[in-house]
């Protein structure tokens, strides 16, 4: 395969049943082989089969060069049974994998296909696959370990009553979560989101990532960003308490002390106790509107 001889030629008959994925894997098999073929998405779709099979025409011995990526692909392309779990619209799912397919590439030899900061959020199953189909070890040990991250993401996906208070459709909530999980340098490596759901699926898979890390760890951060949550809510609602000084006598203070702690309240919550009281005795029809006055 030194010397490349450009003619005419139709697919193989080994490659006519092949589907999209395999024609994304042999395309970037070929050319981790040496094989002249331009980038992929610089060919147009309808033009790219054509384009395969002329290139392997240039090989010096075409069928022998065949039967290699024939071998190579039942070697290491997977029956999409073991695939059907990678769900294209479970969002968090396909970032987590993502993410494994990244650190397993990191950690083994050979180039990262894609980069996941790069992937847009339609491509993420795709990547995920053709990353995987490309990994250079026996098919085998891939579905052994598709089968253990299978069982990693049940552990790993945070539980829905941890994460029911963040609202999939509240775009300022959750702009502010993403905000708050960057500035604690716990969001993932992901592009800015651009619409809602994105928001809503790239906060919820860095809380998912954090699975990685210890589990009690992991609780305090979502208790601390719940809590900050809800104190950002309060004060922006304008509910939020304000200063108000009362110059009062040392006898009045003493005694309002005295109250308070009688009735197990600090003196200001305690003011506020009597405050809502009167206020209620005074407007018993709720309106606003002071039916009993007292002179």
């Amino acid at each position: 395969m030194n010397s490349w001889q450009r003619q005419p030629i139709e697919l193989p008959e080994e490659f006519k049943r092949f589907k999209d994925r395999d024609f994304r894997w042999l395309w970037r098999y070929m050319t981790q082989l040496g094989a002249p073929l331009p980038l992929e998405h610089s060919v147009a779709r309808s033009e790219r089969q054509a384009t395969i099979a002329s290139t392997i025409n240039m090989a010096q011995n075409p069928q022998a060069f065949v039967r290699q990526l024939t071998a190579a692909h039942a070697d290491l392309v997977m029956s999409e049974d073991h695939l059907k779990w990678l769900d294209k619209d479970d969002d968090r799912l396909l970032i987590w994998m993502l993410a494994r397919v990244q650190e397993l590439y990191q950690q083994a030899p050979g180039q990262l296909p894609f980069q996941l900061l790069w992937t847009a959020p339609e491509a993420r199953r795709d990547e995920v696959i053709l990353a995987l189909d490309l990994w250079n070890i026996p098919v085998d040990q891939k579905i052994q370990w598709m089968h253990g991250y299978r069982g990693q993401w049940a552990q790993a996906r945070t539980p829905d009553a941890d994460t029911q208070w963040i609202d999939p459709k509240d775009r300022s909530q959750l702009t502010w979560a993403w905000d708050y999980l960057h500035k604690a340098f716990k969001a993932m490596n992901l592009p800015a989101p651009t619409n809602t759901r994105d928001y809503y699926a790239c906060v919820l898979a860095s809380l998912d990532n954090l699975s990685l890390g210890h589990p009690a760890e992991k609780k305090l951060f979502l208790e601390k960003m719940k809590k900050t949550w809800s104190q950002k809510k309060y004060r922006d609602s304008g509910k939020a308490k304000k200063p108000y000084y009362m110059p009062l006598s040392k006898e009045a203070r003493s005694k309002l002390e005295t109250l308070a702690k009688h009735h197990e309240l600090s003196p200001h919550d305690f003011v506020e106790m009597l405050i809502e009281s009167a206020y209620k005795e005074a407007h018993p029809d709720g309106q606003g509107l002071i039916v009993n006055q007292h002179f």
